[in-house]
């Protein structure tokens, strides 16, 4: 999109380039010439590997890259209780205050559901076990981040090859 601005506004407007939300779409170099001093030159991007949109279908990569700003979503959570963030991602919360507060910024389009801590739905894929430290936040590569309120402990259960570390909260 940048590149095919730049060919507008400052080139002779000949080349169209395909422009695709979707990563690995620039396969080979391609070369652009803007005018007899600058060509701008477009290549293939990284492959990050450890991003949740490496292990989706096209439909549920669209939801992930949604253009609409994200609205947080603030839930409550005692001690035993679970959180599901669509067919992604499972956070048990194991140990903490009583109730604990956990803002989600991830796409509007994941739904999240409470669930009993008790129940299996998830519980098949890997298991991350993290202290949280107070005015964490807890970031999965590609879905979004939690911001965590207060000190815990929780388990996340998702793809193992996706990656997961926690930081000082943003906000």
């Amino acid at each position: 999109s940048l590149i095919s601005r730049f060919i507008s506004d400052y080139g002779d407007g000949d080349t169209n380039l395909t422009v695709s939300p979707l990563p690995s779409t620039t396969l080979n170099r391609v070369e652009i010439p803007i005018n007899d001093h600058i060509t701008l030159i477009d290549t293939p991007g990284i492959i990050d590997n450890s991003n949740v949109i490496n292990f989706v279908e096209k439909k549920l990569y669209k939801k992930l890259n949604s253009k609409k700003e994200i609205k947080p979503r603030t839930y409550q959570l005692s001690k035993g209780q679970s959180l599901l963030l669509g067919d992604l991602v499972r956070l048990d919360y194991l140990e903490g205050e009583n109730r604990n507060s956990f803002t989600f910024y991830i796409p509007n389009e994941i739904k999240i559901r409470r669930t009993s801590f008790k129940g299996d739905k998830l519980k098949e894929l890997s298991i991350n076990n993290l202290d949280v430290g107070y005015a964490n936040d807890i970031c999965i590569n590609g879905l979004g981040f939690i911001k965590v309120v207060a000190g815990c402990k929780v388990s996340l259960y998702l793809n193992k090859d996706i990656a997961v570390f926690m930081r000082n909260n943003l906000i």
